[in-house]
């Protein structure tokens, strides 16, 4: 079974145009396809898709076709073709850059437009679900090897997330166990943990995307991280048979995470308990869904702080602001509203000039109804509301004894906030300028995170014992 995708491979491809299917050829080298019509008709097709693309009418799709070693594969095509002139004779060449490419792991003709189960695997998955839970210790005095059962080291929850319902399971896979005669098996490289997505219904391949990002949301959560890394399976059930489909995506980053994170520098899922499911549906659903573009890019940046991140850390809190009061701002609005109404009336009461009332209902009418809060206001909540929480993981007591960990009064706190909005609006108006504010950037990623877990139902002392252990290190 070929559960790798080579780097470089060629084979047949129905190109699609307005419903019809035409024959061409690929070859695929990383992520780059160039395609060579098999016919008139294949080339015309090209041409106008091209056309359509710069015209801006062509949509995202994917192409499936058979390698030249007979396995099904499929490339996600963004919108945009290229369409390359030869001479003396004009091929009709194109090339598309995909960053999705799914095949078959056997030799066979397998649709690949849709899925029943799509697993993500290995790379990060080893840190949140620790591998070692499919072995049974006991047995390592006795120089052998004994797996438990599946059901001690696997968890399923039903989720609801954007109006879908679908089992999440991790679990730690045992599928590319083997050994060789005479060999001591390699459990790290063919033992690994996974987060599975099982539908009652087979789902189409352009929800791929949907589904990836529900994982990679959830992944970066967990790891304060935006590079992460892990392997992507899917599994298409046809009568008594199943079928794997290896994928290779072009995640665009640089480095992974998982290199250089250990599993005590992360939220495991075990930590999450039986909220999994609503932090979950939080972390994906539209109207919920956090900012976490200020977590770091690339390894090397760790424990850095760019421009970057001020205006995303402000993004972040004053979405979290925003969503924990959401109820109360629209008590207040109605009032506001009604006010506004009782000062419009006692204005077109008094006896001023008529520009001068005009203004003054302008200025009331705009401004009150909206009880817009500004950013300092935001950030302040959520700091009164998070302060003592957060020395439990800041201020440690016996880092405190030590004196290697800094406390802050609410005082100096407050002041270290408003030169962090100073910078974030000198970037905004004036030029980029850091200032003390800074020092609290890694408290402000901590406010975030326990305000998303307040919103996941999480107590405040559930959070503290798992943010200490995705925080604890920073301070």
């Amino acid at each position: 079974m070929n559960k790798q995708i080579s780097k470089d491979f060629g084979g047949i491809l129905k190109f699609e145009q307005q419903g019809i299917l035409h024959d061409a050829h690929f070859r695929v080298h990383d992520d780059l396809v160039l395609l060579l019509p098999g016919s008139i008709e294949c080339r015309k097709a090209i041409y106008d898709s091209s056309m359509s693309a710069k015209a801006g009418n062509e949509e995202d799709k994917w192409l499936f076709g058979l390698t030249e070693s007979g396995y099904s594969v499929a490339f996600y095509k963004p919108a945009g073709l290229q369409v390359h002139i030869s001479a003396p004779v004009d091929l009709g060449k194109a090339s598309f850059k995909t960053p999705v490419i799914l095949q078959s792991t056997t030799p066979d003709i397998v649709d690949l437009s849709t899925f029943d189960v799509i697993e993500f695997r290995g790379g990060i998955m080893d840190l949140l679900q620790l591998p070692g839970k499919a072995v049974d210790e006991k047995y390592f005095r006795e120089k052998r090897i004994e797996f438990r059962d599946k059901e001690t080291f696997t968890t399923t929850f039903p989720v609801y997330v954007n109006g879908e319902s679908f089992d999440v399971t991790y679990t730690v896979s045992l599928s590319d166990y083997s050994t060789e005669t005479g060999m001591v098996p390699d459990l790290r490289k063919n033992i690994h943990s996974a987060l599975q997505f099982h539908f009652s219904q087979e789902q189409p391949i352009r929800k791929f995307k949907t589904y990836y990002r529900y994982a990679l949301q959830l992944f970066q959560f967990c790891t304060r991280r935006l590079n992460v890394g892990f392997e992507v399976r899917l599994y298409k059930k046809v009568k008594d048979r199943t079928h794997t489909i290896v994928t290779r995506v072009k995640d665009g980053y640089d480095d992974y995470a998982n290199d250089v994170l250990y599993f005590s520098q992360v939220i495991r899922f075990d930590f999450l308990g039986d909220k999994f499911p609503r932090l979950f549906k939080l972390l994906n659903e539209e109207e919920t869904q956090p900012s976490l573009l200020f977590l770091p890019k690339r390894n090397n940046e760790a424990n850095s702080i760019f421009y970057t991140n001020v205006t995303d850390i402000c993004v972040a809190l004053e979405m979290e602001s925003d969503f924990a009061k959401a109820n109360l701002l629209k008590t207040i609005r109605e009032e506001a509203k009604a006010l506004a109404v009782e000062l419009n009336k006692i204005i077109d009461a008094s006896q001023y000039d008529v520009s001068v009332k005009d203004k003054a209902k302008g200025i009331i009418n705009g401004n009150l109804p909206e009880m817009k809060l500004s950013l300092r206001e935001k950030i302040f909540s959520l700091y009164d509301e998070f302060a003592e929480p957060m020395k439990f993981i800041t201020e440690p007591a016996f880092r405190a004894k030590l004196g290697i960990t800094k406390s802050y009064t609410d005082e100096d706190f407050k002041k270290l906030i408003r030169k962090f909005i100073k910078i974030r609006n000198l970037a905004a108006h004036a030029g980029f300028s850091w200032n003390e504010g800074y020092e609290i950037y890694g408290h402000l990623q901590l406010i975030v995170y326990f305000s998303i877990l307040k919103r996941s139902g999480y107590t405040i002392e559930e959070s503290q014992q798992i943010l200490n252990q995705l925080f604890g290190q920073l301070f």
